[in-house]
């Protein structure tokens, strides 16, 4: 039976687009078969979002289109009108008629019927329906709105009523006080920062695209390229990582969805001071590395050859806690930081882009290895934070470095005044504080402290006032990278996340595996054996390995049929019994498993 065409589109939040299609795009055009799970698989649509008929409440993803067009009256009149005839046809007819007079009886008949195919030359237009179906979120519901403060004159002027008898507070007591002061600026001003915008969204409100769209605009999945002879450290021009998808399928449809970052919240605004001595640590502290990270290069910690983030983790904080017997400490970081969100990057959740697996398979020997490594970098960042931050590098003198731990200290509360008494000037915050502090000899010191700011994150055209500027940074597309942590290297981080494409870097190979047949060709299945014995020695970081139990543990492996392909290769020693656990099988029966994976082409090589 044939089923009405029509056109599918969606209706969403207003920072969102989806793609619309035909209807004959799924199930053949039939809308009793067509669910809206799989309009959000074809159309791209987040998780996150929801199905809805009125705007307000979730419809289920299991509804059918059929009937989810029942419940719209928008949709469902669509349907109900049958196209009728214009008028221009008829008239048409009549107009050919009249075109006739004057002819002969035979002629005037021919020339009826030519001037009726006249008037139906340009055929009625047939119009497509267009079916709406609505897409809401949850972030635009259920978020409470800001309380409207009174102004303080009213509050005031309340509070001064109430108390206003004999023994209480009298008005007009306040005018005591010389008008001259009250008309200082700095008395009047309000320096606190504001509240952010009501409406914006929550970390756990983004949707894939939003992630996405963060994570490429800050190049989070970039690598970089550290060179330790020269001492540098310069982000990767292309990307090397993608965060894995969770899969959703619609029959053999898979999700066109990025990934959503393994993230937590964290916004614990704080001042940190840094000790900056080399030119390499000042390039991190620019870079927004964490100060732990920076203070582990002070105690010469190696840079970026971690082979995992614990690793990395456990490398930073003990350099870190290393103090030098002596050491020259030439300039301080500072910087103000308002963290949003912290994101932590591990193998099960990342994957390689498709061009930077098919760079690293057509490596073919140490020249094209050298050029692979420029191109996506050497280290990893494994961990950052999203958010932003006020930096400012302060040069110390003589008397300071002296005295070390006491400019820190001051250092810390300029940057606090910063966002109670700022003063513009060219275009960068000046704050000041005078400090004076008994030392053990009784000594004081009177030091001024000036921080000139630059931002990173939020509106940085507000750097120069850091109150206004604060409340810029709860925009999500303005999180910028900051506490950046755990450098891995990139060898080992690709190592874990797709081991066939380390393999051919480590070793790298001139012949073209495309077309070979591994179970025809005696050494290219030696090659693949040894590449997943290299997975499965790494089972709780190597992405492949968790591949391989998960199928394992999955209701797609069948034992018979797996005992069936180990009798094809003669290789029935590697044959398991049932019902027994991943983790209870030789290394050799896992690897089995990993073979039966090649030949169905869920491991390609």
């Amino acid at each position: 039976m044939a089923h009405p065409k029509f056109h599918i589109a969606l209706d969403g939040p207003a920072d969102s687009n989806f793609s619309s299609f035909p209807s004959t795009d799924l199930e053949n055009g039939d809308p009793s078969k067509i669910k809206l799970q799989m309009i959000r698989v074809k159309s791209g649509v987040s998780p996150k979002l929801h199905f809805s008929t009125d705007g307000k409440n979730r419809i289920s993803d299991d509804t059918t289109l059929e009937y989810y067009i029942s419940l719209t009256e928008s949709n469902s009149s669509k349907f109900s009108k049958p196209a009728t005839p214009t008028n221009g046809t008829g008239n048409s007819g009549a107009a050919g008629n009249g075109a006739t007079a004057g002819t002969s009886s035979g002629s005037n008949t021919e020339n009826t019927g030519n001037a009726g195919n006249s008037g139906n030359a340009a055929p009625p237009t047939t119009t497509v329906p267009t079916i709406i179906i609505r897409v809401i979120s949850n972030a635009e519901k259920d978020k409470p709105s800001l309380v409207a403060q009174p102004t303080l004159q009213k509050a005031l002027k309340d509070f001064l009523n109430e108390h206003d008898d004999k023994n209480g507070v009298k008005l007009g007591k306040m005018l005591s006080i010389p008008p001259e002061m009250r008309q200082l600026a700095g008395l009047q001003g309000n320096w606190a920062a504001t509240a952010g915008k009501a409406g914006l969204k929550e970390p756990g409100d983004l949707t894939e695209q939003e992630w996405d769209r963060v994570l490429t605009n800050n190049r989070a999945l970039h690598g970089y390229t550290y060179n330790a002879k020269l001492g540098t450290l310069v982000r990767a021009p292309r990307r090397a990582f993608e965060i894995r998808p969770e899969i959703q399928t619609s029959g053999d449809k898979k999700a066109i969805l990025p990934g959503i970052p393994p993230f937590y919240v964290h916004d614990d605004a704080q001042v940190t001071v840094t000790e900056v001595q080399t030119a390499f640590q000042s390039t991190m502290a620019n870079e927004g590395f964490s100060s732990t990270a920076v203070e582990a290069n002070l105690g010469a910690a190696p840079f970026g050859s971690a082979a995992s983030a614990s690793v990395a983790w456990d490398t930073e904080n003990s350099y870190a806690k290393q103090k030098a017997q002596s050491r020259r400490v030439d300039s301080l970081d500072v910087a103000y930081k308002f963290p949003r969100v912290v994101v932590e990057l591990d193998p099960d959740c990342l994957q390689l882009t498709a061009q930077c697996r098919k760079d690293a398979m057509n490596v073919s020997d140490e020249a094209g290895r050298d050029k692979f490594y420029k191109k996506y970098g050497n280290v990893f960042i494994s961990t950052f934070t999203l958010g932003g931050y006020l930096h400012s590098t302060r040069h110390l003198t003589e008397e300071e470095k002296s005295s070390l731990d006491q400019t820190k200290e001051k250092t810390r509360v300029a940057a606090g005044f910063s966002f109670s008494t700022p003063k513009a000037s060219g275009g960068a915050s000046f704050s000041k504080v005078d400090s004076k502090t008994d030392t053990e000899g009784q000594n004081s010191m009177n030091q001024a402290l000036r921080l000139t700011w630059e931002a990173r994150g939020g509106d940085t055209l507000l750097c120069s006032n850091p109150p206004a500027w604060a409340n810029t940074v709860k925009d999500f597309n303005s999180w910028r990278l900051m506490e950046q942590r755990q450098a891995v290297s990139m060898r080992f981080l690709i190592r874990d996340v797709d081991t066939i494409a380390y393999e051919n870097l480590v070793k790298p190979s001139k012949q073209n595996n495309q077309g070979r047949d591994p179970f025809k060709d005696e050494k290219f299945l030696d090659d693949i054996r040894d590449m997943l014995l290299e997975a499965l020695s790494n089972p709780e970081t190597n992405a492949l390995a968790r591949r391989m139990q998960d199928f394992y543990e999955g209701d797609k492996f069948n034992l018979e049929a797996y005992h069936a392909f180990l009798k094809e290769i003669d290789d029935e020693e590697l044959a398991i019994k049932k019902d027994i656990k991943w983790t209870a099988l030789a290394t050799e029966q896992q690897q089995g498993v990993g073979l039966w994976m090649v030949k169905l082409g869920i491991i390609k090589v």
